[in-house]
């Protein structure tokens, strides 16, 4: 039976942020939520989404080296969600964007996942956080894209531009936001995907299952008519099946809506049904079951038409979750659609009314004739239920606010438009710029996470009401966002921050200035960057308090410390040099990547550093810096669709040879005709 499934169509949401084999390296993610908690997104979905090795709660160390160096080769990492649950700490290397849609909520659930050979798009029920996707009972649907992939080119089209139009609607403050042209430049990068990944709309439609996205909120077209439309038969549904853990509540003027709404896009004449699946409780001491729907939902029958009937059913899960599956099941004579996402069957949910929820959802169509294997294993992927009977049931009236993750902050007044972290002028300070669009109302203070007034009313009047403000912050760790509050009437709003560019940010005080001996481990080593990092900052307390006898070399040949020895170690700094610019050579992502290229813990300017500060002599100093000036001249940038162009990256390299040529002082090597005269001629033959 339809309603009666094993584990066909079970997983885990989480799942779905691990790359499939083959799927190369990551490129960038762009994600949105209702619900949102930024620890458990950057390190669980994020963390699979980039394939991390390390686990944070194991080591933690480990975990962060190793998130520090992939999130710099993203061409970026963005997510977007409704604007009064954005609050929490977060690393500024991803962009978190407040949905501030006037009237309405932000609902939708999709995440579209880049690698390198492959793009996932995930259509959910699920929020970004911990319940989301750890304790609730939710549904998603995964749709993957890669060359010869059998999944309809178009949907990933429209998911794109349905993503654009978000961004857009929910910044109010959008030109000149960095955040905002990340995210454009992320889905720009997306819509380049190749013509191959997918199957053309006349291919796809001979497909056992078609599917189509939904979307909701950003136009005036509602869930339940856009589902006539994908309708495939000229013939109305005759049954539907509701799957929804929120109802409007009663008592309302629209309380029928949803339900009326329904009923009109099935058959008018002959036998109908319409059956809700809701969740159910037992009521201690009682025989009966306490629904988690409004009795009110039967009221909306069709008069007079003796051939229909309403029915409950009770979702079962053999864990207990909370249910939080939403889903609409039409049946016909012989098609089948079923469409799963964000949308509760609600009026705004719905987008009945003309302040809808934007929503996303995904529908799938099969046809039982041609298609019953396909039509099947759809079944199988509908939540196991069982009837209810009504007479020993008790309903709850109030089931409509959907509020996971309940929040102390009221929705930030459009007055208040970006707040952008710039971390490019020298340490320890970075500057907050503050963008007003307006007037904002009277006795408001900016705080920081840490609770201390950044700036407030006074101190914006007294500059004159500017509509950009630049602020010193003197804290070495960049805010993840700002309170502004209201002391007299008690109200918060928070105010999240962004970074002007992701590169800039300081590395970790333990990456900071790695001496030369451990640049070169890292640069000629096969293994993960982070697995060298880590053992090398890590603390030797293993071995505190442990006597010299644990630690006598007994190998003779390590006796000898000969790393020192001019030759050998220039031979070892050749080889760290050529690794580094091979890695120079490969496709650069984006701006933020080549400058952690040139400027991060292992880059260009690091080793440059090291070398001035490690060499043994003058002399060994202008020869290795020489060295490394005639190697970046000879990188060559691959390309790759959406890279930094070769130009670019070759006009950075010329700006880093021409620092490197000025730093060596002519002066100190008269004494050394023969190395003065090689270094001149070698910076004479680079075209500079």
């Amino acid at each position: 039976m339809r309603k009666k499934n094993g584990d066909i169509g079970h997983s885990k949401i989480l799942e779905a942020w691990t790359p499939p084999d083959g799927a190369g390296d990551p490129v960038g993610c762009i994600a949105t939520s209702f619900t949102f908690n930024p620890p458990f997104f950057e390190t669980e979905c994020l963390a699979r989404f980039l394939g991390l090795e390390s686990d944070a709660e194991d080591d933690a160390l480990q975990f962060l080296i190793e998130q520090e160096f992939r999130m710099a080769k993203l061409a970026g990492a963005v997510v977007l969600v409704d604007q009064q649950h954005c609050i929490g700490k977060r690393s500024l290397r991803w962009d978190l964007l407040p949905a501030r849609l006037a009237g309405r909520l932000m609902h939708a659930k999709v995440s579209v996942l880049a690698w390198a050979n492959i793009r996932r798009v995930i259509i959910a029920s699920a929020n970004l956080t911990e319940d989301g996707y750890r304790r609730n009972q939710e549904v998603f649907g995964v749709v993957d894209y890669y060359d010869g992939a059998e999944s309809p080119r178009v949907l990933l089209t429209e998911v794109i531009e349905f993503l654009e139009n978000l961004v857009d609607a929910s910044v109010l403050d959008k030109d000149g936001s960095p955040a905002v042209s990340r995210s454009r430049s992320l889905l720009e990068r997306l819509r380049q995907t190749p013509s191959s990944w997918g199957m053309s709309p006349e291919d796809s439609r001979k497909m056992g299952i078609r599917l189509s996205p939904v979307f909701s909120g950003l136009d005036n077209r509602s869930v339940l008519s856009q589902l006539s439309e994908i309708w495939p038969a000229s013939t109305p549904p005759c049954e539907a099946w509701v799957v929804s853990p929120f109802f409007d509540e009663s008592g309302g003027g629209a309380l029928d809506g949803p339900t009326k709404a329904l009923w009109a896009i099935l058959r008018r004449r002959g036998d109908a049904e319409v059956a809700f699946c809701v969740g159910a409780e037992e009521i201690p001491g009682e025989e009966r079951l306490l629904l988690q729907a409004p009795e009110s939902l039967l009221r909306s029958q069709p008069p007079g038409r003796p051939s229909v009937r309403t029915s409950f059913h009770r979702v079962l899960d053999k864990d207990n979750r909370l249910l939080h599956t939403k889903g609409i099941w039409l049946e016909g004579e012989r098609h089948v659609l079923y469409l799963i996402g964000s949308s509760n069957f609600t009026t705004a949910g719905l987008s009945l009314s003309s302040k809808g929820n934007v929503e996303a959802n995904l529908a799938y169509v099969s046809d039982y004739e041609q298609h019953e294997k396909e039509a099947r294993q759809m079944e199988r992927c509908f939540p196991e239920t069982e009837p209810i009977n009504l007479t020993s049931a008790q309903w709850r009236e109030t089931v409509a606010a959907e509020a996971e993750s309940p929040t102390e902050a009221s929705p930030l007044p459009e007055a208040f438009g970006r707040a952008v972290y710039d971390a490019s002028i020298p340490p320890p300070l970075g500057r907050l710029i503050l963008r007003f669009i307006g007037e904002p109302s009277r006795g408001w203070k900016v705080v920081s996470e840490e609770g201390e007034v950044v700036f407030s009313i006074s101190g914006w009047e007294e500059r004159g009401r500017p509509e950009t403000v630049e602020i010193d912050w003197p804290l070495e760790r960049p805010p993840s966002g700002l309170w502004v509050r209201w002391p007299e009437v008690g109200m918060c709003s928070w105010w999240p921050v962004e970074v002007l560019s992701p590169g800039t940010l300081l590395p970790p005080e333990y990456l900071r200035d790695l001496p030369l001996e451990v640049l070169i481990r890292v640069l000629t080593s096969s293994q993960p960057l982070h697995r060298i990092l880590k053992d090398e900052i890590r603390p030797k307390r293993e071995t505190e308090g442990r006597g010299t006898e644990s630690s006598v070399i007994i190998d003779p040949h390590k006796k000898v410390d000969v790393s020192g020895f001019l030759l050998q170690r220039s031979r070892r700094v050749a080889e760290a040099i050529e690794a580094l610019c091979a890695r120079l050579a490969e496709p650069t992502s984006s701006e933020a990547c080549l400058y952690w290229k040139i400027n991060g813990p292992v880059g260009v300017k690091s080793l440059a550093a090291a070398l001035q500060r490690e060499a043994k002599s003058s002399e060994e100093r202008a020869f290795l810096l020489t060295e490394l000036a005639l190697a970046l001249a000879r990188v060559k940038p691959q390309m790759a669709p959406g890279a930094v162009p070769a130009a670019t990256v070759c006009q950075r390299l010329k700006d880093i040879i021409i620092e490197i040529r000025d730093s060596i002082p002519s002066g100190e090597l008269a004494q050394v005709p023969h190395l003065s005269q090689y270094i001149q001629r070698a910076f004479s033959e680079i075209a500079l």
